[in-house]
């Protein structure tokens, strides 16, 4: 029997990994990257695009719950 694969990460990070947004916060990968653009939360690391997890969550945390109906 297998084994249930663990998180990739252990309670809230500080930086996750462009790749590994859409997994954390349940948006597609452009989503992201236009939400980060906005809210000033993307850090370059060598080949790497980090996305401070705080700034980002604060963010999207902002944004209205309107009914659909």
């Amino acid at each position: 029997m297998a084994t249930p694969k663990r998180s990739r990460y252990q309670g809230p990070p500080a930086f996750i990994r462009l790749t590994d947004a859409p997994e954390q916060f349940g948006m597609n990968e452009d989503t992201i990257k236009r939400l980060g653009h906005e809210c000033g939360a993307f850090r370059k690391v060598s080949n790497m695009v980090l996305i401070n997890y705080e700034v980002m969550k604060n963010y999207i945390d902002t944004f209205e719950v309107v009914d659909i109906r």
